[in-house]
């Protein structure tokens, strides 16, 4: 099995001040860690959605409900604490002896920042869209015009099959492909288990890990991994309306193997059993390491199922649940893959809607037009924006900055074990988006 060693570029001190020994300094970084659990635990008392999963020590949790119950938001008091803790990381970071304690505590540093800035959000303060992006996830998307996106249509336009209008073509085409109600589950849990089985040859899971299905409605995201802790997960699939085929692996990677599932009890058993590192246990959604993760999981899709191995997975699977005609799965993939580059319009409609530029009917309308979406799914992506806000970019521009990250370290697409060898080391530690962006994540 692969086993990689991923060595970070930590700023050294300008000079050697003797402080503390190795184990007292190790002890300090470990209070930190445990007061910056449950700070973020007690933010997820007031902002809704925050604490995207926990699985640390429950009286921490605990102790945050019953801080909370009935009180007002204590913005002075949270925004002192995170203050505190920084200036903490700070001084700690400065006699760091270990790149491995420098990696703790200059995490740290980038969740805490990002903290405050989602304290000043939820206390009335209003950024434009890139601005929350910066100060939440330390990026910003790329913005598009809309000849951009006109181009992609025409070359998009030559793999859609028939005649006529290109949007009444991959209308038609995507028809095909909607999954019976009655084979969505059964056929998820295929993808799952596809994707672990290719997952399992170039990683090693930890034993007892295991991943369950539920289908729900009424939900603004199409799939959701709820990490339970102790090497758990829930995967959530919405099926309010159409599920479409093309989706099937999409999900079973991102949300499954080897995306966040994969991601989270790597970390779980790697960074909290066996290291003791409790930062780790609580995952915060709104927060620079969610670039790596949503970029990693979105990266998931094409590294676990290649088009041409995509193309043959469904041509065995999808007859035996869908009368379909086999050529046809290997255009309908084809067309998938090209049409993924128009998904950067949703970035640009929930810019200019959330900055006000423009109103929801012309949003709908170009994520409409340049998603080749539905009514249905242009709604269904403006209810995304309203509930996440710029959480949004961390989908595109998290998948750029792990595959130019990856490409760069010699993972080409003809060389599947090295993608995976990196793929591996960015799933052991959750680097943050700068370090990413400024080349600090390096592997031998």
């Amino acid at each position: 099995m692969i086993k990689v060693v991923i060595l970070v570029g930590w700023l050294a001190a300008s000079s050697f001040i003797p402080a503390m020994s190795s184990a007292r300094t190790e002890s300090r970084v470990d209070s930190l860690a445990r007061d910056y659990v449950r700070l973020v635990l007690s933010v997820g008392e007031y902002v809704p959605d925050y604490v995207d999963a926990y699985f640390g020590p429950p009286e921490f949790r605990e102790e945050a409900s019953k801080e909370a119950a009935g009180r007002e938001f204590p913005y002075q008091k949270l925004v002192q604490e995170a203050e505190r803790l920084l200036a903490y990381a700070e001084e700690l970071l400065a006699h760091a002896e270990t790149d491995s304690r420098g990696r703790r505590l200059d995490f740290l540093r980038g969740q805490l920042n990002s903290l405050l800035a989602v304290l000043d959000w939820r206390n009335g303060v209003r950024l434009t869209f890139d601005q929350e992006a910066q100060a939440i996830y330390g990026i910003v998307a790329p913005q598009h015009d809309s000849a951009y996106y006109e181009d992609l249509l025409m070359r998009l336009d030559s793999l859609v099959p028939g005649r006529g209008d290109l949007f009444e073509r991959f209308e038609n085409l995507q028809k095909q492909f909607v999954v019976p109600r009655q084979s969505i589950n059964t056929l998820i849990k295929l993808c799952v288990a596809e994707c672990r089985e290719r997952t399992c040859r170039f990683i090693d899971l930890p034993e007892g890990e295991n991943c369950r299905i539920e289908l729900v409605g009424g939900k603004s995201w199409g799939g959701y991994n709820w990490y339970l802790g102790s090497l758990q997960s829930l995967i959530q699939v919405d099926t309010s309306g159409p599920v479409y085929a093309g989706s099937l692996i999409g999900i079973a990677a991102h949300e499954g193997y080897p995306g966040h599932h994969c991601a989270n009890v790597m970390r779980e058993k790697i960074l909290v059993q066996d290291s003791g590192w409790v930062e780790f246990s609580v995952i915060p959604l709104y927060c620079p390491s969610s670039v790596l993760d949503e970029g990693m999981a979105s990266y998931a899709s094409a590294l676990v199922f290649p088009l041409e191995e995509r193309v043959a997975f469904y041509k065995r699977i999808l007859p035996q649940f869908m009368n379909l005609d086999t050529a046809m799965i290997d255009t309908y993939c084809r067309v998938l893959h090209a049409r993924k580059e128009l998904s950067e319009c949703h970035v640009d409609a929930a810019r200019a809607y959330l900055d006000g530029t423009w109103d929801s009917l012309r949003a709908a309308r170009w994520v409409r037009h340049f998603d080749l979406g539905t009514d249905e799914s242009a709604a269904k992506s403006l209810a995304f924006s309203r509930d996440y806000r710029s959480y949004r970019v961390t989908y595109v521009v998290g998948e750029q900055l792990v595959g130019d990250f990856i490409l760069r370290h010699g993972g080409a697409p003809e060389k599947p074990d090295r993608q995976w060898e990196l793929f591996q080391g960015l799933l052991e530690f959750p680097f943050l988006s700068a370090n990413l962006k400024q080349g600090n994540a390096t592997v031998p």
